[in-house]
């Protein structure tokens, strides 16, 4: 597979262009993990919503997932086929934006509220937490087994876009939000100086990916650095850790990829998004998840006419465990211990498939694929 070099994010598209040319067949590197294949399932669940936007293993065979254009939270039991609202919409949340479980207790957060409300397993309110003004009415996106909150506040980015630059800090929080350290920071949005009939402008590339976290229970925060497409481990009482590369088949961004970016706007906005800066080339993973597995999942970059998803499993260590195939164009919303939910859009609503995990047997090596290299 052609071998690219990632440059910087501020490089002009031409000469970040020209430099993954340079770098072809400058790299021959190859992964020893295994490429494992999600096992053949029927365990189906379809519900009739619209676009399912995360997921949460609560315990057993029992998830929450939210659907955030209706407002509504669902728990979703597979050893009975059962599905049920959590609370009810409209009045013990608003406007869900993001889910979260530890153990098996569900966090929703609601920016309609300003505040993350916490349900038991059964769909019972617990409590509700009131967004802190110490993370500027950003809300948690984890939690650990302390009871503390993590969550990533960015600067405001102004009237101008400018704001966008900075970088964002990745915060641990005590319970009410109230008190706070900062545990990693965040690379800088790929952003982009235009200009046009409003004057000057700072907007981001479109398909320039950015960096990915979590926490696991222990208070341990990981980043997925997506220039450098690597995992950096943050434990709480020890010093941080910089996983290896990872392997990087690198897509770049066709006249294909933006035609169908740009038929999401209505007509009368295609214009105005045409004129959007374009990134040269797709970023090596587009989101990633904490299993409750231990491991950290990366969604891969693709091109339009994979019929298969693939994730990177990485270890606490940061290496690369396995890659994993989700055998339909579909996308994993969490990770249980021994189980794995995934979506896909239908015809008429979403079918949710619960996998079990591939066995860990070795397959062959994966193929050579192209290495992110980034100067430091």
């Amino acid at each position: 597979m052609t071998c690219y070099a990632r440059t910087t994010p501020t490089a002009p598209a031409a000469l970040a262009a020209l430099a993954a040319l340079a770098a072809v067949g400058s790299c021959q590197n190859r992964t020893d993990a295994p490429t494992l294949d999600l096992p053949a399932t029927s365990d189906t669940l379809t519900l009739a919503s619209g676009a399912i936007t995360e997921g949460a293993w609560l315990h057993g065979e029992t998830w929450a997932v939210l659907e955030p254009d209706d407002a509504t939270v669902w728990l979703v039991d597979f050893s009975d086929r059962s599905t049920e609202v959590v609370g009810t919409p409209g009045e013990d949340y608003r406007s869900p934006y993001g889910i979260f479980s530890f153990r098996d207790t569900l966090f929703v957060n609601d920016w309609g509220m300003g505040r993350t409300t916490m349900w038991s397993a059964d769909g019972d309110l617990l409590d509700a937490i009131p967004v802190g003004n110490t993370t500027r009415g950003a809300l948690p996106r984890a939690r650990d087994a302390a009871g503390r909150f993590y969550v990533a506040v960015r600067s405001p980015p102004g009237p101008d876009g400018h704001g966008n630059k900075d970088s964002a800090a990745v915060l641990r929080t005590s319970h009410q939000l109230d008190r706070v350290d900062t545990v990693a920071m965040l690379s800088p949005l790929d952003i982009e100086e235009v200009f046009g009939d409003a004057g000057r402008r700072f907007e981001r590339r479109v398909f320039s990916g950015e960096d990915a976290w979590g926490a696991f229970p222990d208070g341990t925060v990981w980043v997925a650095r997506v220039n450098h497409n690597r995992v950096w481990l943050f434990p709480a009482d020890s010093a941080e850790h910089r996983g290896p590369m990872l392997p990087d088949p690198v897509w770049p961004v066709t006249r294909a990829d933006r035609t169908v970016f740009l038929r999401r706007f209505p007509e009368g906005l295609r214009k105005t998004a045409e004129q959007l800066p374009f990134a040269t080339i797709k970023p090596p993973f587009l989101a990633g998840l904490t299993g409750a597995d231990g491991n950290v999942w990366l969604q891969k970059s693709g091109q339009l006419s994979d019929t298969v998803q693939l994730y990177h499993q990485v270890g606490r260590d940061g290496e690369l465990r396995a890659l994993i195939r989700v055998p339909l164009p579909a996308r994993i919303l969490a990770v249980g211990p021994d189980r794995i939910l995934v979506v896909q859009s239908v015809v008429g609503g979403v079918r949710l498939w619960q996998f079990s995990h591939p066995p860990a047997q070795v397959d062959q090596a994966a193929p050579e694929m192209s290495m992110t290299t980034l100067p430091k």
